[in-house]
Formats: C-alpha cells, sequence, structure tokens
C-alpha cells in the first residue's frame, strides 16, 4: 500500500473482537466461532499498530438480505441476543469508509 501511495484501509473485522467480547452475544462467539474470532483479534491488533488510515468494522451476524441502508454504527451499541446485518448493507458502510472520517482509526459496529 505504500508503494502505490493508498492510505486508507477499511477491513471487516466481527462483533465479539476485542472490546466487544461482551454481553450474550458477544460471549457466544467466543464459544461457537473461537478461531475466526482470535483471527480477528489478531487482524485488528496488525492493522491497527499501522501507520495508515484506518477503519475496522465490527458487523454483528451477517445475513444474505437485501440492502436497506438503515442500519445503526457506532462504537457503544446495545446489539441484543441475536443481532443481525445484511452483507449488502454491510458492504454499503465500508464503501462509505472510504472517503468518512467519521470513524477513522476506529472499530465501530454495524447491526440493525
Amino acid at each position: 500500500m505504500k508503494n502505490k501511495n493508498v492510505r486508507r484501509l477499511v477491513v471487516e473485522s466481527a462483533y465479539g473482537a476485542g472490546d466487544t467480547k461482551q454481553g450474550f452475544y458477544g460471549n457466544l462467539l467466543w464459544i461457537v466461532i473461537p478461531t475466526r474470532i482470535k483471527d480477528k483479534d489478531v487482524m485488528e491488533k496488525i492493522v491497527s499498530e499501522t501507520t495508515l488510515d484506518w477503519v475496522i468494522p465490527r458487523p454483528v451476524h451477517l445475513t444474505n438480505g437485501p440492502r436497506t441502508g438503515t442500519y445503526r454504527s457506532g462504537f457503544v451499541i446495545p446489539v441484543g441476543m441475536f443481532p443481525r446485518i445484511s452483507r449488502a448493507d454491510t458492504a454499503e458502510f465500508m464503501l462509505k469508509q472510504a472517503n468518512d472520517n467519521t470513524y477513522l482509526h476506529g472499530k465501530p459496529t454495524i447491526t440493525y
């Protein structure tokens, strides 16, 4: 990225990684898919230690539903027991981060 002068990196993580290992859903993920969540923790650490302008969205359970354009994002969002968000809405959110500094150097949760 440095050689090509690319400054912005938007990379998907998952709810349950880092400080979202909390509540029923966050802790459930460490039981159901522990290896995947551990990998997300490692990836987040590596990316956050770079000098890039990065954003690491943490979507909840991904579905194949349609893009709605209506979802919540933020650093402290209650997600409930079985939250979800479509892959289409996740992709839309991630594309917006290419030019939006709202969550620059942040790890926002995205959910309905």
